[in-house]
């Protein structure tokens, strides 16, 4: 049986096709492996009428928000927790 010229190019389009489809399938799941861990940390800490709060940070956005009276609330959510180096600490009131 002889293939006509139509019935090759939808043959190597159709390979072509499943190459593609092959490859950004492969692609997608390189690119998962590369997702970082992610961790939350909650810490409170009981302090007087006049806290001081420190903060150092690096890499990320920090938002602080006034609480309850008497404690100081840390949330953090750790993007590549694996890789940082993260605490929180209480000196007196500070």
């Amino acid at each position: 049986m002889r293939q006509t010229q139509s019935s090759k190019r939808v043959r190597s389009w159709a390979l072509g096709a499943v190459a593609l489809f092959t490859l950004l399938f492969v692609a997608a799941a390189c690119d998962n492996a590369d997702i970082e861990p992610v961790e939350s940390r909650d810490d409170s800490f009981s302090v007087s009428s006049a806290p001081r709060l420190v903060v150092n940070g690096f890499n990320g956005r920090i938002k602080v928000n006034a609480g309850s009276d008497g404690t100081i609330r840390v949330q953090a959510t750790l993007t590549k927790a694996d890789k940082i180096d993260y605490k929180t600490t209480q000196d007196g009131d500070t």
